[in-house]
């Protein structure tokens, strides 16, 4: 308990919910989620209602409930039906092409074949 308030006496009360990522040392989605569901309180300021804040009692009620039982606030696996998942690609060179060994050959063959008239770049004479 001491040293919880040790780490939240360098900030305000009540603090913003940027400041409460910062003390509960968690990311901004995290406390995102903690704050909309509930589990943590909140209250919205300013004109439009947009400024969350949390009162520093709460915070420390969530850090030595956290201590105690991290899996109640984990944030809920992704429903897969509800996010697009990554489409494969239409057409795939790897998979259109079935390489066995015979066909590497004939391909190997095949490109011999097409560069057989063609003189190097440089000779074994020119090399020397």
């Amino acid at each position: 308990m001491s040293d919880i308030l040790k780490e939240l006496a360098k900030y305000p009360d009540p603090m913003s919910k940027t400041q409460f990522c910062r003390a509960c040392h968690i990311s901004n989605a995290t406390g995102s989620y903690l704050i909309a569901s509930g589990l943590v309180p909140s209250d919205r300021v300013g004109a439009a209602k947009w400024f969350v804040v949390v009162q520093r009692a709460d915070v420390i009620a969530y850090l030595e409930h956290r201590q105690i039982d991290r899996q109640f606030y984990q944030e809920p696996p992704l429903d897969p039906s509800k996010h697009k998942q990554r489409k494969q690609p239409a057409f795939s060179v790897i998979q259109s092409f079935d390489f066995t060994k015979e066909l590497s050959k004939n391909l190997q063959a095949w490109i011999f074949n097409q560069f057989k008239a063609l003189p190097d770049i440089l000779s074994l004479k020119e090399l020397d």
